[in-house]
């Protein structure tokens, strides 16, 4: 079965992108990576990893502009990106904001059989 591939982005891949990434590591549906687009990322977002995505979720464009950074800065023709709203408040998540990471991305991903 082919395995729908996320990619999650935050600025420094430090925190919200990595915790949404471990979130759907052991998923038999889904394969994540996440990046940042900051110039300190622990990992920084690529062309790579873009046309790597199915579908790419961005935490926050009203905060930290993740959607128009990839507009402005890569191809992104036939991908779908989803916004979904994470502030950056947390130096690590919460359990209770790792579910609503997952709760928010998910009615998204939810296939059709």
């Amino acid at each position: 079965m082919h395995k729908t591939k996320l990619l999650f982005v935050c600025t420094g891949n430090r925190d919200r992108s990595p915790t949404a990434e471990e979130l759907f590591r052991i998923s038999s549906e889904y394969e994540a990576r996440s990046a940042g687009t900051g110039t300190f990322a622990v990992q920084k977002v690529t062309q790579e990893l873009i046309d790597w995505a199915d579908k790419i979720f961005v935490m926050s464009e009203i905060e930290d502009r993740h959607l128009t950074f990839l507009e402005t800065h890569f191809k992104l023709k036939g991908k779908t990106v989803i916004d979904l709203d994470v502030p950056d408040r947390y130096s690590q998540l919460p359990a209770g904001s790792r579910c609503g990471t997952k709760n928010r991305a998910w009615p998204f991903l939810k296939r059709t059989t």
